[in-house]
C-alpha cells in the first residue's frame, strides 16, 4: 500500500492525493489516505482548511489510521498538541518507508511507503492525467447561483478565469497589479478579441474590486464572482475548470482550476517563480505562460 498526508487547502489536498494516486497505480497496489491532521487543527483552532476530497469521484477514498490515534485525539482534544508524537510513531513503528518531498524522486517509491509533502508539479502524476481529471468530477450538484453563473461561463466566447489572491498570504507573497494587467493585454493580443470576458475569483473581492478600478480598458469586463465563501470553494473551483482561459494567482488553488480545464487551445498565464520561491508555490506546466 501506499499512504499519502493529506494536509492543508483544496488545491494542496488535490496534489497530494494525485501523487499517492499515481506513486500506487505505479507500484500496482492501492491508497490510503492520512487526515488526521484535519482533527488536529480543528481541535486547535489553527486557520479551518477542511479536508474536501469527499466531495470528489475518487477511486481511493479509504483512510490510514493507527493504534495511536485514539491517544493523540484524546489529548488534542484537552489542549495537549502531541502530533508529532504520531509522526514519530508512524517513522519508528508502522513499518512503513517514511518520505519526505524533498528526500525522494517519483521514480524511487515503491510498495508500503508513507508520503509526506505537498509535491506541486505536474512531474508528480502527468502520466495519469486522464485518469486524475475524471477523479477529481464534483460529486455534488451546484446551487441554482452557480448553475446561473456556469451557464453564463459556458456560454461566454473566450471566457477568462483570473484568480486575485490575498487571504492568508502576507504582503512578500502578493501579486502586483502590473501582472494581472499584462496577463489580460496578453491574452487580448494573442487571441485577437475585440473584448475578453473575465471572470474574477478572490477571497477578497473588494480587494480585487480596489485593485482594477481605473485600471482596466473598456474592452475587458471584469465580473467579480462573490457568491461563495472559503467553506464553498469547491464550486469556484468548479467555475473556473469551466472558462476557456486562466490567468491564476501564486497559488495552488487556480493551478487546479486551469489543469483540470479540458477546453481546447486554452491558454494559462502563471506568474514566473523565482528560483529562491520555487519550492513555496506550485509550478507552472511546461506549455503555460510566465510573466
Amino acid at each position: 500500500m501506499i499512504v499519502i498526508r493529506i494536509q492543508a487547502g483544496l488545491g494542496n489536498q488535490m496534489f497530494q492525493y494525485a501523487f499517492g494516486y499515481s506513486s500506487a497505480l505505479k507500484n500496482s497496489t492501492y491508497l490510503l489516505q492520512d487526515i488526521g491532521n484535519y482533527y488536529y487543527r480543528k481541535k486547535q483552532q489553527i486557520h479551518p482548511r477542511a479536508y474536501k476530497l469527499f466531495l470528489y469521484n475518487t477511486s481511493f477514498n479509504k483512510y490510514f489510521e493507527q493504534p495511536i490515534d485514539n491517544l493523540v485525539n484524546a489529548l488534542n482534544a484537552i489542549g495537549i498538541s502531541c502530533n508529532s508524537l504520531r509522526d514519530k510513531y508512524i517513522r519508528c513503528c508502522s513499518r512503513l518507508s517514511y518520505i519526505n518531498e524533498d528526500e525522494i524522486t517519483f521514480h524511487n517509491i515503491n510498495d508500503n511507503s508513507y508520503l509526506s509533502g505537498f509535491w506541486q508539479s505536474d512531474h508528480f502524476f502527468k502520466d495519469y492525467s486522464i485518469d486524475l481529471r475524471k477523479e477529481f468530477k464534483l460529486t455534488i450538484e451546484l446551487d441554482e447561483l452557480n448553475i446561473r453563473l456556469l451557464e453564463e461561463i459556458i456560454s461566454t466566447k473566450n471566457s477568462v478565469s483570473l484568480h486575485f489572491r490575498r487571504g492568508d498570504y502576507n504582503y512578500t507573497h502578493h501579486l502586483d497589479r502590473n501582472y494581472y494587467i499584462t496577463a489580460l493585454n496578453y491574452l487580448k493580443s494573442t487571441l485577437q478579441a475585440h473584448k475578453l470576458r473575465v471572470f474574477v475569483f478572490s477571497d477578497d473581492p473588494h480587494s480585487a474590486r480596489n485593485c482594477f478600478f481605473g485600471s482596466v480598458p473598456d474592452d475587458i469586463i471584469m465580473s467579480y464572482v462573490d457568491i461563495n465563501g472559503e467553506e464553498c470553494g469547491h464550486f469556484d473551483l468548479e467555475l473556473m475548470r469551466n472558462c476557456n482561459h486562466h490567468i491564476i494567482a501564486n497559488s495552488s488553488f487556480s493551478w487546479w482550476g486551469a489543469w483540470l480545464s479540458e477546453h481546447n487551445n486554452k491558454i494559462v498565464i502563471a506568474p514566473k517563480l523565482s528560483s529562491d520561491r520555487q519550492h513555496l508555490f506550485a509550478r507552472p506546466c511546461s506549455d503555460w505562460v510566465t510573466l
